[in-house]
């Protein structure tokens, strides 16, 4: 596999109102109104695809509420996640645009939406290469706490081909890629699918560059 090297990071501050402003209570199957300092034209434009935040004054755990938007290719996703109990809770998948946040019960009390310090890339693997080998070398600038996952779940499994467990795919952190903050390199012989590199924390940014050595076979 040819060598992948990208730069991933440099996210803009988190921020628990960026996306809606304190209000509510949202009646259920209602809107939130969209009127945090991202929001252009009615959509929530992030700086980079990342984790969506929602904040309940109240008790929020026995409703859900469903966020949509676009991912970093600009196609369209929703997710939905039940509501923190006097707290917060947040996406599994990184939003670069919220266009819609729907709640299906009446919150207790008032919500903000905005973003946490997450964000994260997926990167395709070749699973017929021989041998198997991968290295991987990521590089820090600035302050940045970062992991990275593997998956052997198809991560392109959109439409319900395989068996509902595989998507979303079920991600495994890498013993000695988890919670870093320095340079740091790590080795695999057996194949993923895919692999997850996740900034958990930081201003910072990573060069990841990710080489499969190996041929194609049938």
């Amino acid at each position: 596999m040819r060598p992948i090297t990208f730069n991933f990071g440099n996210l803009a501050a988190a921020s628990a109102t960026n996306i809606a402003l304190s209000q509510g209570p949202i009646t259920g199957g209602n809107s939130v109104t969209l009127n945090g300092s991202t929001v252009v034209g009615g959509v929530a434009i992030l700086d980079q695809a990342r984790r969506v935040l929602i904040t309940s004054v109240g008790n929020d755990s026995g409703i859900t509420f469903t966020v949509t938007g676009t991912n970093r290719y600009n196609a369209v996703m929703s997710e939905t996640l039940t509501g923190g109990n006097v707290g917060a809770v947040n996406t599994n998948n990184d939003f670069l645009t919220v266009t819609k946040i729907v709640a299906n019960g009446t919150t207790a009390s008032t919500i903000t939406v905005g973003t946490t310090t997450i964000a994260s890339i997926m990167v395709p693997l070749e699973m017929y290469g021989n041998p198997t080998n991968i290295s991987l070398n990521f590089v820090v600038t600035g302050t940045v706490n970062y992991t990275v996952n593997e998956t052997w779940d198809d991560p392109y499994n959109l439409v319900g081909l395989y068996p509902a467990n595989q998507y979303p795919p079920n991600w495994v952190a890498l013993a000695a890629l988890t919670g870093k903050t320095t340079t740091s390199q790590a080795g695999l012989t057996a194949t993923a699918r895919a692999l997850q590199v996740v900034i958990n924390s930081g201003s910072g940014s990573l060069l990841c560059e990710i080489v499969q050595a190996g041929i194609l076979t049938v």
